[in-house]
């Protein structure tokens, strides 16, 4: 299975995983981490599956293949998580507009 991994479950990051599956990317949200206990619930009850509170609880390296980071457009937030994700071995896709930027320090060191 093609399993999806979401950190951040607001509208952007929620309709950006429905997205996923209904293309093809991924099978299945298999987890979902957000610090927000009220978006928490509302993942639950979307998609079902485990779901935490943050991305260091998220299962194990085999549970997924890719992860959806749709939490911040800070690249110095999201740029730690990137690393723990590829460390997991999964192939990641962020919303951060920083990472963008060809000129991003965190962009490089994650390069």
């Amino acid at each position: 299975m093609n399993g999806l991994v979401l950190v951040g479950a607001g509208p952007i990051g929620v309709d950006a995983a429905r997205a996923c599956v209904a293309v093809g990317v991924a099978d299945a949200v298999v987890a979902v981490a957000d610090t927000d206990p009220a978006a928490r619930a509302a993942a639950a009850g979307i998609f079902g599956g485990l779901v935490v509170r943050t991305a260091t609880d998220l299962p194990g390296p085999d549970a997924a293949d890719v992860a959806l980071l749709a939490f911040s457009s800070s690249a110095a937030a999201t740029a730690p998580v990137v690393a723990e994700m590829l460390e997991r071995r999964w192939h990641v896709v962020t919303t951060c507009e920083e990472l963008s930027d060809p000129s991003c320090p965190e962009r490089a060191r994650l390069d």
